[in-house]
């Protein structure tokens, strides 16, 4: 599977969720900083894909996590 083709930014995203909407798919977000992938984040977005017919994964932004964590801040 190539995810280039995936990866969407804000315009894009935005013309692709209402093509879901019009065809009534249930849409599920998961948000996150998603810098490491350990079994609970693989459980938390197994079970988010599960809730609904298409799953959409947003993530911080570089600059976003440094607010939030600090430069090299870590997540728990």
């Amino acid at each position: 599977m190539d995810t280039r083709e995936r990866i969407l930014y804000r315009a894009a995203l935005h013309e692709v969720l209402e093509e879901y909407r019009r065809a009534r798919r249930k849409i599920v977000f998961a948000h996150g900083v998603f810098d490491m992938l350990h079994a609970g984040r693989v459980r938390y977005l197994a079970a988010a894909r599960a809730a609904g017919d298409q799953l959409v994964v947003t993530v911080h932004s570089n600059a976003s996590v440094r607010k939030l964590k600090g430069e090299g801040g870590r997540t728990t």
